[in-house]
């Protein structure tokens, strides 16, 4: 319902709508509430860890 509110309200409101978007944005991808779980042996996670690593980084940091 959240989503069709908003489709709804995209020529009306868009100032809104990119409010509520970026709101969720920030809800969802957030690096500090974020869990990761990977199941690897010792010789892929030495492989792995590193890409991981890099991509948490480029994931936003904020307050919830």
């Amino acid at each position: 319902f959240f989503l069709r509110k908003l489709a709804d309200a995209v020529d009306q409101d868009w100032p809104g709508v990119l409010e509520k978007l970026e709101t969720v944005r920030r809800l969802l991808l957030n690096r500090g509430t974020m869990v990761s779980n990977v199941t690897l042996d010792e010789k892929n996670w030495s492989t792995f860890r590193p890409l991981l690593a890099d991509f948490l980084a480029e994931l936003p940091n904020s307050k919830v």
